[in-house]
């Protein structure tokens, strides 16, 4: 988001140190941030449970190979470990674990999830098990390949599927639930399977409130299925790979048929892409499957579609494709000299006024 807007993107060249955490650091996005050309980058690794940053990483130029997290940071070590509590060879993958000053007492009145998590490791002391999958290079940085259990990163949020699960499991109309990420488009998206009792319908909307009203919205999933029996593997346990594939939540209406004109036409064209699916004029974009990530995506195509210069914020103002035709109605009025009409001149569209006003040296 930060380097798609123009603006965004030119205040950033003025920033003394970035650093940037949270999700693997792809390389695309990390020759986009270098070319902002920030005095200083840097790459941060480190879980909560270690207080925080653990290991970094100087980015200088950026090559074709993954962005490493980097070294331990002062007053922290770390092994990598295989399944039996081996040091793995430099070059070999293996589950990361971090000892040292950072390294947190454990989990609050969670005494069993400690024990599974924090233990003492030669010769770190005590460490914790990350569940992360990295790898020593030669040069002795650490490169991150994934996650190896069911702790997930959505939307730049650590999420352990199976407390949403626990949470699906006490609606009074589910038996049971899985709860798995799918990426439709490249975007990470949670997908919820349920088996219900007899004579309950699934109702996506209900089963969200439920989730929502004891979770952060970000662990609500948006994807549904429902199921009678679930695929299970030879051992008895749900065989997650042969869930059948969830389809996307379909919009309201039929946008080719109640699309007004070809503006709105070319607004649908550009929701439909981002989300995979058939959206109504009428269909709220963050309803129907839309997050922040393919709001820019939106953003990006339209403003090329266009030429016009919107803003990222616009598609938040304007979420369905009847607001957002409207508002590019008015956008491009203002740069054919029109003057705005009383609409025009409130709300969101103050912002845009506002944007041509400083570009052409006057006041709104």
């Amino acid at each position: 988001m930060l380097v798609a807007d123009p603006d965004d993107r030119a205040a950033l060249g003025s920033i003394q140190h970035l650093l940037v955490g949270g999700e693997a650091l792809p390389t695309s996005r990390a020759k986009e941030l270098r070319a902002v050309r920030p005095h200083r980058f840097t790459n941060m690794y480190g879980p909560t449970e270690t207080t925080i940053w653990s290991l970094c990483h100087e980015i200088e130029g950026v090559g074709a190979a993954a962005v490493p997290i980097g070294r331990p940071i002062a007053n922290t070590a770390i092994a990598i470990l295989d399944e039996f509590g081996t040091p793995v060879p430099v070059g070999c993958f293996g589950e990361l674990h971090i000892g040292g000053a950072g390294v947190a007492r454990g989990y609050f009145r969670r005494p069993e999830l400690t024990a599974e998590r924090f233990d003492d490791v030669a010769p770190l002391g005590r460490a914790y098990a990350t569940g992360d999958i990295v790898r020593l290079l030669p040069d002795g940085e650490v490169e991150f390949a994934g996650r190896e259990d069911f702790q997930v990163k959505i939307r730049g949020h650590r999420v352990e599927l199976g407390e949403i699960e626990s949470c699906l499991d006490e609606h009074p109309d589910v038996v049971r639930s899985v709860v798995t990420v799918v990426e439709p488009g490249g975007q990470a998206r949670l997908a919820a399977y349920v088996s219900l009792h007899d004579g309950a319908g699934l109702d996506p909307d209900g089963l969200k409130r439920h989730v929502g009203d004891h979770l952060p919205a970000v662990m609500v999933p948006d994807l549904w299925v429902e199921v009678d029996r679930f695929p299970l593997t030879p051992n008895g346990k749900i065989d997650r790979r042969a869930l059948p594939s969830p389809k996307s939540p379909p919009g309201r209406s039929g946008v080719a048929a109640s699309a007004a004109n070809d503006r709105e036409r070319l607004v649908a064209e550009a929701w439909q892409q981002a989300l995979g699916h058939g959206v109504g004029r009428d269909d709220n974009f963050f309803d129907v499957g839309g997050n922040s990530l393919l709001a820019v995506k939106v953003f990006r195509g339209l403003s090329d579609d266009t030429g016009l210069r919107i803003s990222l914020t616009d598609v938040f103002r304007h979420p369905t494709v009847r607001s957002f035709a409207a508002h590019l109605d008015a956008l491009e009025g203002l740069d054919n000299g029109d003057t705005p009409d009383e609409h025009a001149r409130t709300g969101s569209d103050r912002g845009a006024l506002r944007r041509r006003a400083r570009q052409r040296g006057g006041t709104v």
